[in-house]
């Protein structure tokens, strides 16, 4: 088909008229039309000798870049112009079908901006490219497999049906993706950055575990709002800087060899759900990260936090009942973190240590609140222990200090700079000096207070001190010396007798010396209740001391135990 210039309007008139009534492809490649000049007139020259359409495909954006394209007046015009515009911008493909060479044609031009609504991608292969600003609206997939593609604000929503496909190494970035019944094969091995995430639904529970497994997913940033994750296993998995919020779920999902950091779980169902790790084997190479963590207003009945070392993370106004556990063995691990004496490990320890004082002074607060006192004084005993270590850790940097401090004390000290230095270096020792005797104060106390009765958490401890008391001072009166009506008690005098009165031996059988402790812890139990028979009475000087001794002990340590065992059973 030949069209002089002056036919252009017409064919144009022709174009506007079709896009009214349906979307057109007007083919103007190399291939299909040249321009030839024939004695100073142009023709434009259609090798196939007819406008060719693909049934209502494309809309009136690809028109109107044609018909520019129709008003160019030189060959070179038209090519530069081709090379230029070459692209779908602005597409919108509706109710189609989309297949590997409709891609292909997409591809070869520009995939960016398009947005297929109600569409179905069947027998596609699409790897190793960038697409921006692309939407897909209610669609399905069968056969499809799309490979190490990044889309870069786009936006997903409603997706149908998968079958058949395979997504894998997909990067989504600043996109949105809203409304998706999805499966497991959607989110492994890909990458999620500042993405939002909405009412995103599993689509049916598979049968086997492998159905329920989420593996190799990063989530950088996100926002999730409303979503879904019931039942699914996460593993080798990366969530850092996420915010989930607004109901969403992970009921019953099991967390393993994951780095889980600096999210933000507001609103959010963790009921039944488990996080694995290995408490016991400190391996910094293991995917075992869950810190910096925020868990707020969210559902942790039944929750499994007793496997993982959680760091730094903090628990504020959620849900718990008698079956949510955190770890009680933080104690143990932090003594084992490094066994060397050197200045910045203690220091390490010690941050540590502060690290996990306020994780379970805030999870003892947060199930106090609950009203589940027995697992809330469990996690104020731990955190107490732990209290201890930081004060001995914090001991320990500061006689470091205090140590290097004291080499500036054999340096000369001539020069006035100098001498500036160690003025405030000799008042800073006198400060650690200070400080250090106070904290030892302190530690001697609790460590007492923690030997004695667990903080008031362990009554049990008072009542063995009370136990190792009278058999300790009843072991002591058999030397020291006890008398009675019928019995007399005393082995120190036994062996006097041996080396300065003749006694031939000091050999007492083993019955007469069961007989004499049982006198003995017989006076020592009366002597530590104060009852006072009278029916035996010390001997010498040292068992009077002794008696009075015991005496004083037994005030404390029975008030003790009465006080911690009526709290706790009351408590209870």
């Amino acid at each position: 088909m030949f069209l002089k210039k002056e036919q252009i309007e017409t064919l144009e008139e022709y174009i506007l008229k079709n896009i009214d009534l349906g979307y057109i492809w007007i083919q103007f490649e190399e291939e299909k039309y040249h321009i030839r000049s024939e004695e100073g007139i142009e023709y434009f020259v259609f090798d196939d000798c007819k406008i060719i359409s693909f049934d209502e495909f494309w809309n009136s954006e690809l028109g109107i870049l044609k018909k520019k394209l129709l008003l160019c007046k030189k060959s070179k015009d038209s090519q530069e112009f081709l090379k230029k515009h070459r692209n779908f911008t602005g597409l919108i493909l509706k109710n189609k079908k989309i297949d590997q060479i409709m891609v292909n044609i997409l591809k070869e031009y520009n995939l960016n901006n398009i947005k297929f609504e109600d569409c179905n991608f069947e027998n596609i292969i699409l790897r190793n490219c960038e697409l921006s600003n692309m939407k897909v609206i209610n669609s399905s997939f069968f056969n499809v497999k799309i490979e190490n593609v990044h889309f870069l604000d786009c936006y997903f929503y409603k997706r149908r049906d998968i079958k058949e496909s395979t997504f894998n190494k997909l990067v989504f970035e600043k996109s949105i993706i809203k409304d998706i019944n999805w499966k497991p094969e959607i989110f492994n091995n890909n990458t999620f950055i500042e993405c939002k995430i909405s009412n995103f639904k599993r689509f049916k529970i598979g049968k086997s575990d492998t159905d329920c497994m989420l593996r190799n997913i990063e989530l950088h940033k996100c926002e999730v709002v409303c979503s879904s994750f019931d039942m699914h296993k996460f593993l080798y998995s990366k969530l850092t800087g996420n915010i989930f919020k607004d109901k969403t779920s992970f009921y019953c999902c099991e967390f393993e060899n994951n780095i889980i950091k600096n999210n933000e779980f507001i609103d959010c169902n963790f009921e039944s759900s488990s996080f694995f790790g290995d408490i016991e084997n400190n391996n910094s190479n293991m995917r075992n990260i869950y810190t910096d963590n925020l868990f707020k207003h969210c559902i942790l009945n039944s929750a499994d936090f007793s496997r993982v070392i959680l760091g730094r993370n903090n628990f504020t106004y959620n849900t718990y009942n008698h079956a949510s556990v955190f770890s009680l063995k933080y104690f143990k691990y932090i003594k084992n973190i490094y066994k060397n004496e050197e200045k910045k490990l203690y220091k390490f320890k010690e941050e540590y240590c502060k690290i996990l004082f306020d994780l379970y002074n805030n999870l003892y607060k947060e199930f106090k609140e609950n009203n589940i006192l027995k697992s809330a004084y469990d996690y104020y005993y731990v955190a107490r222990k732990i209290e201890i270590l930081k004060k001995y850790y914090d001991i320990k940097c500061k006689k470091f200090e205090l140590k290097e401090l004291r080499k500036f004390d054999k340096e000369d000290l001539s020069d006035e700079p100098v001498k500036e230095i160690g003025i405030y270096k000799n008042s800073k020792k006198t400060y650690l000096i200070k400080d250090i005797s106070m904290k030892k104060i302190e530690l001697r106390k609790m460590i007492l207070s923690y030997l004695l009765c667990g903080f008031g958490e362990k009554p049990i401890r008072a009542f063995i001190w009370c136990l190792l008391v009278i058999f300790f001072s009843a072991f002591l009166f058999m030397f020291l010396g006890i008398e009675g009506k019928s019995e007399y008690i005393d082995y120190i005098g036994l062996v006097d007798r041996y080396f300065y009165s003749g006694y031939d031996h000091i050999r007492v059988s083993f019955i007469e010396w069961i007989k004499d402790f049982g006198v003995s812890f017989y006076f020592s139990v009366i002597s530590f209740t104060t009852i006072g028979f009278g029916d035996i009475h010390p001997l010498s000087a040292g068992s009077r001391i002794l008696v009075i001794i015991e005496a004083i002990l037994s005030i404390s340590l029975i008030n003790l135990f009465i006080v911690t065992l009526v709290r706790k059973m009351l408590r209870d």
